[in-house]
């Protein structure tokens, strides 16, 4: 339940973390998670495959904040303290819905970086397919476009494979549906991803035309539909 508190105010008590214009219960921090990492995770595969630099930096970010993300989901889930960075106090505190207890805001407190959350999950999830040799291009893919602006399309192409299938493990865990996280239309390119036998240029094909579908949608969605069929 979201709120339209000017701070997250001791008063109320709990903890209630900062979600745009308003306030959304600790309770709920499972979901904000769940709906950041979709969006990321639909950014990454819509722009891949653009000619954009600007885009592809953003496809780079969006690859490793989707799987960071859905990773620290999975961790709420079974218990929020484990995002805590090294036991801080403060972070223990918001994160076992005590803020009004702790020093600092909710959105201050020190949690695990994305490498610490996908080793945990690892570890309590023995089926989330994590593999620190070769899957490390997520992370390091999003490092470099955040920090240097810095974009490899090839090593792009690599990590949204890796994102795919890290994401995708995660979905049932999280009791989440699978055709609601990705979309329908991008369900078929999902596959396409994780199919081994796929090439590279197919998979290429196939993002690019969902791409494109996706932005003739956003072109004709004023139209009626007489016009729209046109």
């Amino acid at each position: 339940m979201s709120g339209s508190a000017p701070h997250w105010t001791r008063a109320r008590g709990g903890t209630w973390w900062p979600t745009g214009n308003g306030y959304t219960a600790h309770g709920q921090l499972v979901r904000i998670l769940v709906n950041s990492g979709r969006f990321h995770a639909r950014q990454a595969l819509s722009l891949f495959v653009s000619d954009n630099n600007d885009e592809l930096l953003q496809a780079a970010a969006s690859v490793g904040s989707a799987v960071e993300l859905l990773s620290k989901a999975f961790l709420v889930m079974i218990e929020p303290t484990l995002l805590a960075d090294r036991g801080e106090r403060d972070a223990l505190l918001v994160l076992s819905g005590k803020a009004h207890l702790a020093s600092c805001e909710p959105i201050s407190i020190k949690s695990i970086g994305a490498l610490d959350a996908l080793q945990t999950t690892k570890h309590l999830l023995s089926s989330f397919p994590w593999n620190r040799n070769t899957d490390q291009v997520v992370l390091n893919v999003r490092n470099a476009a955040i920090h240097f602006a810095l974009v490899n399309p090839a090593e792009l192409r690599r990590a949204v494979v890796v994102m795919c299938r890290l994401v995708d493990s995660l979905l049932d865990p999280l009791g989440l549906d699978r055709e609601g996280f990705w979309s329908p239309e991008r369900c078929p390119l999902v596959d396409q991803m994780l199919d081994e036998a796929q090439t590279e240029l197919r998979r290429m094909v196939a993002a690019k035309l969902v791409a494109a579908e996706e932005r003739l949608s956003e072109l004709t969605t004023h139209l009626d539909d007489a016009s729209r069929a046109v």
